[in-house]
């Protein structure tokens, strides 16, 4: 069996040969033995009528387009005339390296003054070396062109004519010189090709020797003889095969292959190889046991197994019309397909794989397979990823778990907040036809990440979303209930680059979403009057619902919340900035309570953009002006934790704040000073030895006096 290897394209720079002269065809018929090629070391162009050389690479003592006389015994990279020392007796071979990369070839001008229908090759090759102890084939392949100017032509079309390719007969002696004369060294090839060559026309053949990753052996060819062909073609060749090239989900079991030719067969010689691709083996059909009628050629009991890629190859050979030998196939790519995999294969996964954000509130998964499925035996289990915990095992049959049609649903689950989980299920909890699925057994092929805890009570809230970086929105979080368009950070801030945005479809389509812009819990015990107040706008023109809400009860999953609708209305926003101010917040007080944006749109209607910025919680109601002037304070984010206080100041010009540390009784424990740039910034204070509790920070400078509370 002829075995088959990657061709490397020629990419290096290269001495061209001289201008080939083709050889002026006159019969139809051609042979040449090489015996009149020198025989020394030194490098000579004297070839036969009609042959050149042509080689590439980086050898600065090598490429030259010439010959040595070789035995066998080196391993340097080159084109050779192999042979005894001194004996006339000679074949034209090569020895390929990284340095030097060869071809060697002929060209035929059709002067026989009929047009040339196919040229019948035979020739026999010769091992002159073996370059590697590893049983890997080197190979001489052969290339034709009737377009090509030269054999050193690398732009016209080439065709590989694989039936005559001679590989390698002698493995595992490493760096040693081989006698090509003998016959355990040899191999007789033969083919045809199938061409026309019109009087006056010429056609360019080529020998390329393969590089491979080790060394290479010697290879050459001798006794050439080619006869011309110039009547009708005979030559059977491949209409279609069943299965069909590239073939998926062809059926395994015992079965039967067909080849049909585009004439009569008889039967010939040689094997049939079916060849399993995916374990690397092979079986070999002698062809006396295939049949024949008409056209097409039958290959039976051919043992196909599941889940297999497989490639058929035959010998040119072994199909015949008269004394014409049928084409044959010697690659992996001619006639190859896969057979079906009966296994249940994994279509799709509820939650998907790395899942971010799943609701504690979900108590089942899905996995969606290929092909119907029944449930099995053995066990479902969640694993806590986090916890590096079993967090369940479900054994079945259990009633929790339940199939319909290709999906498995497992229901019963119980998360917890900030966890990742990953799904396993044993090989024999779903089957198809009895055929058990391939089984998770890892934490990476089906895990997701439920929603975060609840950050702890803020104090102050100036969200500006000042820096915003989705997934992190300021000190707001998104949750996705519907779709897969969320809320995420935006370039068209009010008075800055920074807001944030959510829009449920795009150009050309709108998407069903339900989505969650929510605030940290906010603690106004502290407040009079608390007062919320916010800017909101839309982008384009659709028809989405846009709500605000309060919640005293929302620990990470907007569903299982109670939420009550504010006043502010957002169902007619303009596309323009527009203040929304002072939504009373007394009555939720006295209970940390959340703020939260719903935006909900439909695939039925279009889609528009809701924009929100500057959202401020403040002591009583803010005027129009202070309002407008909010960004130009400074606020703290957050509470103070790792004895350190987070602030962000916003101001026209580079400015210099004194700052003063109090307790609730109004006394001084700290002070200090902070230098700021113009616009948005955010600064840290370290806090000197601050006991947990309440405290104010106290800012001044010539132009601001202003103070804030804060929760260490």
């Amino acid at each position: 069996m002829k075995k088959i290897f990657s061709l490397l394209g020629i990419c290096c720079l290269a001495l061209f040969a001289k201008a080939q002269t083709p050889f002026s065809l006159t019969t139809t018929t051609y042979t040449q033995n090489f015996n009149t090629l020198d025989t020394t070391s030194t490098p000579s162009a004297n070839l036969p009528s009609g042959w050149s050389i042509f080689e590439v690479g980086s050898s600065a003592t090598t490429i030259d387009n010439m010959y040595v006389g070789g035995t066998g015994s080196s391993n340097t990279g080159n084109v050779y005339s192999f042979g005894a020392q001194g004996n006339p007796e000679r074949a034209l071979g090569s020895l390929r390296s990284g340095t030097n990369r060869t071809r060697f070839g002929v060209a035929f001008t059709n002067n026989t003054g009929s047009s040339i229908t196919s040229l019948n090759i035979s020739f026999t090759g010769e091992q002159w070396r073996s370059g590697d102890t590893a049983a890997i084939a080197d190979s001489l392949y052969l290339e034709y062109s009737t377009t090509a100017t030269g054999i050193n032509d690398t732009v016209s079309s080439w065709t590989t004519n694989w039936s005559t390719m001679f590989n390698s007969v002698t493995f595992g002696l490493a760096n040693s010189a081989l006698n090509g004369n003998l016959t355990a060294n040899q191999s007789n090839e033969s083919g045809m090709i199938t061409v026309t060559i019109p009087v006056g026309g010429t056609i360019y053949l080529r020998w390329n020797d393969v590089n491979l990753a080790g060394s290479d052996d010697g290879m050459a060819i001798d006794d050439l003889s080619i006869t011309f062909g110039t009547g009708a073609i005979n030559q059977p060749l491949i209409v279609s095969t069943v299965p069909v090239n590239n073939a998926t989900g062809v059926a395994f079991g015992n079965s039967s292959l067909t080849v049909t030719f585009d004439k009569n067969l008889t039967l010939g010689t040689g094997n049939i190889y079916v060849n399993n691709l995916t374990d690397a083996t092979s079986q070999t059909i002698p062809v006396s046991s295939t049949s024949v009628s008409g056209m097409t050629a039958t290959i039976p009991n051919v043992t196909l197994l599941p889940a297999k890629s497989y490639a058929v190859q035959f010998d040119s050979t072994c199909y015949k019309n008269g004394t014409f030998n049928g084409y044959g196939i010697y690659n992996n790519t001619t006639w190859a397909f896969q057979t079906v995999n009966p296994k249940p294969l994994i279509s799709s996964l509820t939650p998907a794989d790395n899942t971010q954000g799943v609701l504690i509130s979900t108590t089942s998964a899905s996995v969606t397979f290929d092909k119907n499925i029944a449930l099995g035996t053995g066990s479902i289990r969640l694993f806590n990823i986090t916890d590096n915990t079993l967090a369940q095992t479900i054994t079945l049959p259990n009633a929790s778990v339940t199939v319909s049609a290709a999906t498995a649903t497992i229901g019963g689950l119980t998360l917890v907040t900030g966890k990742t989980y990953a799904m396993q299920y044993d090989s024999t909890a779903f089957n198809a036809a009895g055929f058990n699925s391939l089984g998770i057994y890892d934490t990476t092929t089906w895990n997701f990440s439920t929603t975060l805890p609840p950050p702890p009570p803020v104090t102050t809230l100036n969200e500006s979303f000042t820096g915003c970086a989705a997934p992190l929105l300021g000190t707001f979080t998104q949750v996705s209930l519907v779709g897969n368009q969320q809320w995420g950070c935006s370039t068209f801030g009010r008075t800055d680059a920074n807001a944030v945005r959510i829009n449920g479809g795009n150009t050309t389509s709108s998407f069903d979403n339900t989505d969650w812009l929510i605030s940290p819990p906010i603690n106004a015990a502290s407040y009079t009057k608390p007062m919320i107040s916010f800017w909101a706008k839309r982008r384009f023109v659709g028809i989405t619902t846009k709500e605000v809400y309060v919640s005293n009860n929302y620990i990470g999953d907007p569903s299982t919340a109670t939420w009550t609708l504010l006043a502010p209305s957002l169902a007619s926003l303009d596309t323009i900035w527009t203040a929304f101010k002072n939504t009373d917040m007394t009555s939720y007080k006295n209970t940390p309570f959340n703020i939260a944006f719903k935006y909900v749109s439909t695939s039925s209607d279009p889609s528009d953009e809701l924009n929100i910025d500057d959202v401020v919680l403040s002591e009583g109601p803010l005027n129009a002006q202070s309002f407008e002037m909010s960004n130009q304070d400074f606020y703290v984010i957050g509470n103070a934790s790792n004895n350190q206080l987070n602030l962000a100041i916003a101001t026209s010009q580079n400015e210099s704040f004194n700052y003063s540390i109090l307790d609730m009784n109004g006394r001084t424990l700290q002070q200090g000073s902070l230098q700021v740039n113009a616009g948005k910034n955010q600064k840290q204070i370290a806090l000197h030895s601050l006991s947990n509790g309440i405290y104010f920070i106290k800012m001044w400078n010539r132009n601001m006096n202003a103070s804030a509370k804060f929760i260490k």
